[in-house]
């Protein structure tokens, strides 16, 4: 993990990162989506750089591990942002 930011590529990286974090904001992204990177470093920037139980997950949704839990959260269109506080 570098600067708060986690990349999870399946379903167990996405589990165990809302397991282990109190605050995650789940960044669902492509690497081709201009809004996509624009709303990733705009993410980060708000990122308290201090607190040490948050972190930006990204989830690239090209990546075929990716796709059971894209279906969870219903993403249809990226970008889109999922925020997690205690689990929830």
């Amino acid at each position: 993990m570098a600067d708060g930011i986690l990349y999870a590529k399946n379903t167990d990286e996405f589990k165990d990162a809302i397991a282990k974090y109190n605050t995650v904001i789940v960044d669902f992204y492509a690497d081709w989506c201009p809004p996509c990177r624009k709303l990733g470093e705009t993410i980060h920037n708000l990122l308290p750089k201090d607190y040490k139980n948050a972190i930006v997950l990204k989830l690239n949704c090209d990546e075929a591990g990716v796709a059971e839990v894209s279906k969870e959260h219903k993403v249809s269109g990226i970008p889109h942002v999922v925020l997690y506080v205690e689990g929830k």
